[in-house]
């Protein structure tokens, strides 16, 4: 069934030079939550600032959201800023966004 190649040199010894295990085991669904007590403060906008969201084209003033303030279900049009500790989302003019049930931002093109 399986064909086995090599060669045997008379006197030298055998070196293993890679070991490769594998392994996989029953694991339950984890469903990831999100901490409702993060989330306090207003759910609308922080504060605005300018934005060029293309070159050559005059800023936007742009709202500026707290992610520790959004809340699942929470819907917003772009242009629009989430920023966290970590990074910062930019939601680019003709896009929306709604707040998953997990914290997540699912952003969507909006099509006319």
């Amino acid at each position: 069934m399986w064909d086995v190649y090599g060669v045997a040199i008379a006197g030298v010894g055998i070196e293993v030079v890679t070991w490769r295990i594998a392994a996989s085991a029953e694991a339950a669904p984890v469903e990831p939550a999100m901490s409702v007590g993060e989330r306090t403060g207003p759910d609308g906008p922080a504060f605005t600032r300018p934005v060029v969201f293309d070159r050559g084209s005059p800023a936007v003033d742009t709202p500026v959201y707290r992610r520790s303030h959004l809340a699942p279900g929470q819907r917003f049009d772009g242009p629009a800023v989430v920023e966290e500790r970590e990074t910062t989302s930019v939601i680019r003019p003709g896009w929306s966004v709604e707040v998953a049930d997990d914290g997540s931002l699912m952003a969507t093109r909006v099509t006319s």
